[in-house]
């Protein structure tokens, strides 16, 4: 599962991928505000072949599972730069807001939505 920064070009998904749902679904929905109204996960499929093991590599990307062993215990995956992932579906996570009859914000709630892919959309990491 992965939680990809905000962008419009979803050309390549990131090398940070989680073997749990916790850590994703948390980093999705921890800025959810009245400014940040949205947050997703992306679900995906990697084949063995794909895990990056260089440690270089693994050191200059940032993977900071690699020194710190995994310090969120977020079972982190992290997968070589334009690796394929088939992706198999995506969870949207939105704040719906509630307002008064005036139009004044008075509380909200997270809704989530997930679409699964069939069959599995191929991108790269």
């Amino acid at each position: 599962m992965n939680t990809p920064q905000t962008k419009t070009d979803l050309s390549s998904l990131g090398m940070h991928w989680s073997a749990t749902p916790e850590h994703p679904i948390e980093r999705a929905t921890r800025h959810l505000n009245w400014n940040t109204q949205r947050g997703e996960v992306w679900h995906g499929l990697a084949p063995l072949s794909s895990v990056e093991t260089d440690t270089t590599r693994l050191k200059q990307r940032g993977y900071a599972g690699f020194e710190n062993k995994d310090p969120l215990n977020e079972k982190e995956i992290a997968l070589k730069e334009a690796a394929p992932v088939k992706i198999t579906g995506v969870t949207k996570y939105r704040l719906k807001e509630h307002r008064d009859e005036e139009g004044v914000r008075i509380g909200s709630e997270k809704k989530k939505r997930t679409r699964k892919f069939n069959p599995p959309r191929e991108m790269k990491a």
